[in-house]
């Protein structure tokens, strides 16, 4: 009888922890969504060559996409090069990730890049770790200050970064909520 209580008790100790983990892992999930969700452009010059979107002093437009589903994040890009489309989409999910407790990206290019992004949510913003490699095979990485949107926008401001062994300069990106597309109203027919 006390071996049957004795894991009777661990079971439930088991199922109360993972009831907590499950609302800790939505709750940040959650939290994410509520800021970001829907989709963002940000207009920059390149600074540096990247292969599959362009040379440095290009002007880059970039359409970023977050939409929550089923306890995940999915997130597009897409972007122009001088008004033009660039050859490459990216896409990945943000996800709860138990062994850093954060939020973390996964995400790949169809130009072959791929990469991750560790997310610390510090209340007021967010501080990221991105580290990715581009089509070409060369690793790229910076740490990323992310404000909060407010007035439908929001800064990202990138330091640390490297691409290769070359150091890049800190820049700073301003995202802007996309206005969503007005649905055209059919004319009413006329009574008779």
């Amino acid at each position: 009888m006390r071996n049957r209580f004795v894991v009777f008790a661990a079971l439930l100790m088991f199922v109360a922890t993972a009831q907590a983990e499950d609302k800790k892992v939505k709750a940040a999930v959650d939290a994410f969504a509520k800021q970001y969700q829907g989709t963002w452009t940000n207009e920059s010059e390149l600074d540096t060559d990247v292969p599959s979107l362009g040379k440095k002093g290009d002007k880059l437009t970039g359409h970023l996409t977050f939409r929550k589903r089923a306890g995940l994040i999915e997130v597009s890009w897409r972007g122009e090069n001088n008004g033009k489309p660039v050859g490459t989409r990216g896409r990945g999910i943000i996800g709860w990730d138990v062994a850093a407790e954060k939020l973390r990206l996964r995400w790949f290019s169809t130009a072959g890049a791929s990469g991750t992004v560790l997310y610390s949510d510090k209340g007021d913003h967010w501080v990221n770790q991105s580290n990715s490699i581009d089509g070409d095979g060369t690793k790229v990485s910076a740490d990323d200050h992310v404000t909060v949107p407010k007035n439908d926008s929001y800064t990202v401001k990138q330091t640390n970064r490297k691409r290769g062994s070359e150091s890049l300069p800190d820049r700073e990106l301003v995202w802007k909520r996309s206005k969503k597309s007005k649905k055209s109203k059919k004319p009413k027919k006329p009574k008779k």
